[in-house]
């Protein structure tokens, strides 16, 4: 037990040692962090959230395999906040002491721990579930795919530069968003069931006027 905790520490320092290096190093080339702080923007939960679902509910012109894909997309990025959410409180890691500040629309309660990083498991569900919907569904293109890859990896490179995350807090969130992607596709549901809970929701919208004038 002893030897076992001895290793883990050594690797946490490692980590954190290594992801300072690298913090410092771009501190030190003097570039802007402006992009840094556009891809940080790029993977915030929200506009992801509102962009599929909005997608799903008021877009009349997708195929039952492109509904079917915004809306499973829409509930991999739930799961996401909730495995993320999960994972912080449990391993409660504290963020760098080189951060630079809060971030963006961020939950303090959650967002003030490190592990893992949430940007890199939303953007990384993301390139796989692309991935995935192509090669399953046909439902996208191979440069969406190539697209979303390459930034979802811009993106971790950018929470260490910005000194948001440690290196293994990245990796953690990469391995995680490619695990919530699988299971995305594994409680994939029929379109009918998709189908019926678009004209559900929708009902339930177009309700909601007359029930606030008598409110």
């Amino acid at each position: 037990m002893v030897k076992t905790t001895s290793i883990r520490g050594a690797i946490v320092t490692l980590d954190e040692q290594f992801s300072e290096s690298f913090y410092q190093w771009y501190a030190q080339t003097g570039l802007s962090t402006a992009p840094l702080i556009a891809l940080e923007f790029s993977g915030h939960g929200v506009p992801w959230l509102v962009f599929s679902l909005g997608t799903f509910l008021f877009k009349e012109d997708l195929s039952d395999a492109q509904r079917s894909t915004v809306a499973h997309l829409f509930v991999g990025l739930v799961t996401d906040l909730i495995l993320i959410a999960v994972v912080k409180l449990i391993v409660r890691r504290k963020r760098p002491v080189h951060d630079s500040g809060k971030q963006l629309g961020s939950v303090e309660v959650i967002d003030k721990f490190s592990f893992p990083s949430g940007h890199c498991t939303r953007l990384m569900f993301v390139a796989s579930f692309a991935l995935g919907s192509y090669l399953k569904l046909r439902v996208g293109t191979p440069m969406t795919c190539v697209a979303l890859t390459i930034l979802a990896n811009l993106v971790a490179v950018s929470r260490i530069a910005l000194g948001r995350h440690y290196i293994g807090d990245v990796i953690a969130g990469t391995v995680l968003g490619v695990l919530n992607s699988a299971l995305v596709f594994a409680i994939w549901q029929p379109i009918e069931k998709v189908d019926w809970v678009r004209s559900t929701i929708l009902g339930k919208l177009a309700e909601l006027p007359g029930l606030l004038k008598h409110a």
